[in-house]
């Protein structure tokens, strides 16, 4: 801890995974602590939000056609419905992932209903790899992959991260000082 009364922000998220879920082994130190960025939540729900858009949209069209509005007066509130339950799961789902980095290991913890930990020796890390798709580029996020010592495993680690830069960095910098590079 800082010699201030408040924690840090890291010490501030880190101090909780330590104490309730037993995660970290003895000597092991967490060196990064972070959450996807918020971004995520869109990007976990956009082809349903897709859909949903979509099919009010034909439905009006549709309507237009008929003269009616009763399709798009029953499937508009529907849709809205569909597009607000999954901002809400995907939104759920951002609160339960966080990534963690210590001195040993990388760490992706997702905790719904029970808790689920990824984890990767940083000494059987051959490569740290950020890769963004088009949408993670335009918002200035991208991904964490792994590539392990087998040639043929690429891990997805860290999906959506800010600060890919910044964070690629920490991380290759750890996985270098395990391997005594």
């Amino acid at each position: 801890m800082t010699g201030s009364a408040q924690p840090t922000e890291l010490e501030a998220v880190a101090q909780p995974i330590m104490i309730s879920s037993g995660i970290l082994q003895d000597g092991e130190v967490i060196l990064l602590a972070i959450k996807p960025s918020g971004w995520y939540i869109l990007l976990a729900s956009w082809p349903i939000l897709l859909v949903a858009a979509l099919a009010v949209v034909a439905s009006s069209v549709a309507d237009g056609f008929i003269g009616s509005d009763r399709s798009a007066r029953v499937l508009f509130p529907a849709c809205l419905l569909l597009a607000v339950a999954c901002l809400t799961a995907a939104f759920i789902g951002w609160l339960g992932r966080m990534y963690v980095l210590t001195n040993r290991r990388i760490l992706r913890i997702y905790s719904m209903r029970k808790l689920d930990v990824a984890c990767w020796d940083l000494r059987s890390v051959n490569q740290v790899l950020l890769t963004a798709s088009r949408a993670e580029k335009l918002l200035g996020i991208a991904s964490l992959t792994l590539t392990l010592d087998h040639p043929d495993d690429k891990q997805p680690a860290w999906a959506h991260i800010s600060r890919p830069l910044e964070v690629h960095k920490i991380v290759l910098e750890a996985v270098y000082r395990a391997k005594g590079m």
